[in-house]
């Protein structure tokens, strides 16, 4: 950040690799969780899909959000199990099995979230938007394309930006979608941000 008006770069998580870049992901990261076993570390792998393929940036030890919202979008109880296998429990479970239908299930109910925190009060409200006209426009919950969600927080106010699941593309960041929802946001609630953009999508100048 510089300037007296920062700059704030979102950075967006793919909404699901498409297919063949999930795949790569997923080899990547059982090889990753292979030598992690072996170390006696702890089970959650987090790494960046590469032109060159899935690399490996952190071994964290802890239940994840991301682990939370697929296992709740397969109706499978991630948490539990995660805290099982931590406690050396001896339940009868089939990974490979888990594998498959949680992410055969998370591709079903996509999701993805972006959240801040602005130094702001601006009250508990959920906004809904719809994208029309080159902007966005406040609609019904039933017709929204995102939600704008704020609740109070320590230091001001948590801001959570949810896309709708037809909004997400497999493979494609939502980097920009949230940032000119938080650029609508700002202006507003008057949440001090300043200019937002997206981080470059790196991804998409390699496939040209």
């Amino acid at each position: 950040m510089s300037g007296p008006t920062p700059l704030r770069t979102i950075s967006g998580t793919a909404a699901g690799a498409a297919p063949s870049e999930a795949n790569r992901a997923r080899t990547g990261a059982r090889g990753a969780a292979r030598g992690e076993r072996e170390l006696g570390e702890g089970d959650r792998v987090v790494g960046v899909l590469t032109a060159d393929g899935f690399r490996p940036t952190e071994l964290n030890p802890r239940f994840s959000a991301a682990l939370d919202m697929q296992g709740a979008a397969a109706e499978v109880p991630a948490g539990l199990i995660h805290y099982a296998v931590v406690e050396g429990v001896n339940i009868s479970w089939d990974p490979t099995w888990l594998e498959r239908h949680v992410v055969d299930r998370a591709d079903d109910a996509r999701q993805a979230r972006c959240h801040i925190v602005a130094a702001v009060a601006v009250g508990e409200r959920t906004i809904a938007l719809r994208r029309a006209d080159g902007g966005w426009h406040e609609t019904e919950v039933a017709a929204a394309d995102v939600t704008v969600q704020c609740g109070p927080s320590p230091v001001g106010t948590f801001v959570r930006i949810v896309p709708e699941m037809p909004t997400l593309v497999p493979g494609q960041s939502v980097a920009a979608l949230t940032a000119s929802v938080l650029t609508w946001a700002d202006t507003r609630l008057g949440l001090g941000l300043g200019p937002t953009e997206p981080a470059t999508d790196v991804r998409a100048i390699l496939a040209l």
